[in-house]
């Protein structure tokens, strides 16, 4: 499996897999990892999610962001980029619990690329590829600092 690095092929797909299960993931330069979004109700207390950040779930090894605004006006949500796979089955049921919303409203993304962590960290950090969405990072810049809130946390 070496040859192919040394030749410069990237794996993809199913030898990716194969590389992995065979203990050679290291050579793929795999970051692991999820995207998670979590949509709340726009009256939802501030205080709660500030509450979650300083006592997260033991799983959860990355970065946050709480954004209010979007192409549909008002709509709060929290966008969670973690390091790792967990099982999405409960981390979709962990997050329903502990903001008290239905399942359907946590969307959990897997990716390995590294260049997916990046585009996915930047996206968090405010760095939106789209720029029909800058004016809702600004919007959701001067909410934040109205509401004495990060632009981003990492826990």
């Amino acid at each position: 499996m070496k040859q192919y690095i040394k030749k410069n092929i990237v794996p993809t797909g199913a030898l990716r897999r194969l590389f992995r299960d065979f203990g050679c993931g290291d050579l793929l330069n795999d970051k692991p990892h999820q995207f998670i979004t979590v949509a709340l109700p726009n009256d939802y207390p501030l205080k709660k999610i500030l509450k979650y950040l300083e006592k997260p779930h033991k799983w959860l090894v990355g970065w946050i962001t709480i954004e209010k605004y979007s192409k549909s006006g008002e709509n709060l949500h929290l966008h969670i980029l973690k390091e790792g796979n967990y099982s999405k089955t409960k981390l979709i049921r962990d997050l329903a619990r502990r903001f008290k919303v239905e399942s359907n409203f946590i969307d959990v993304r897997r990716g390995t690329e590294p260049t997916d962590w990046n585009h996915r960290l930047s996206y968090i950090k405010g760095d939106k590829m789209a720029t029909e969405k800058m004016e809702h990072v600004q919007k959701d810049k001067e909410w934040r600092i109205e509401n004495k809130l990060k632009d981003y946390y990492h826990i």
